[in-house]
């Protein structure tokens, strides 16, 4: 899919959503409500706010070519890809619109066991090449992802009581380690 992206000329008039730091920006305010009805505590948002500070001064500094920035599927977590013989076929694309290749690979990474991270990886260099600190950067994107992930279903009451445990177990276990440069996502 990235490697379409890559080579793809936009038709006239196309418009998708860009996934930024402006969207970064707006997904962590619009957590702030879940403070304010009490399905998470202060402590969790102000870390939140403090990650995704951190992604949003990463971003300016990661350069936007045809080899790293593009056309993306943006949640590509498991329920969103099926297997046809032996492909990997995308489903639900609402989510997509223009960002970096690495944070598709972070929509993906955050829903799979650490040690399959680098096969991953393995298998997606034998199609696009990797800068040498795409893991931080895949961490940094993973990150964005979850902030964004977790403020979609912040107005929707039926999902605070998930939010309210998934919040505090991925500030505990990713968002400090990430804050003190350890990996989270690649075996130690």
């Amino acid at each position: 899919m990235h490697q379409h992206s890559s080579i793809w000329s936009l038709p006239s008039g196309f418009s998708r959503p860009t996934h930024n730091a402006e969207k970064l920006k707006s997904a962590t305010s619009q957590l702030g409500v879940l403070v304010q009805n009490g399905t998470i505590s202060s402590d969790d948002y102000q870390v939140f706010q403090r990650a995704a500070i951190q992604v949003q001064e990463l971003m300016p500094s990661l350069q936007q070519t045809s080899d790293t920035w593009g056309i993306i599927h943006a949640d590509l977590h498991q329920g969103n890809y099926v297997f046809y013989d032996e492909d990997v076929r995308p489903i639900d694309f609402s989510l997509c619109g223009f960002g970096f290749y690495l944070y598709d690979i972070a929509s993906t990474l955050g829903d799979i066991e650490a040690s399959f991270c680098l096969h991953f990886f393995e298998g997606y260099t034998n199609f696009k090449s990797l800068p040498t600190n795409y893991q931080s950067i895949v961490e940094a994107f993973v990150v964005s992802s979850t902030v964004e992930n977790y403020a979609f279903p912040s107005a929707n009451p039926q999902e605070h009581e998930w939010l309210s445990h998934a919040v505090p177990y991925v500030v505990k276990n990713h968002f400090h380690s990430y804050f003190n440069g350890e990996t989270f996502l690649f075996l130690k």
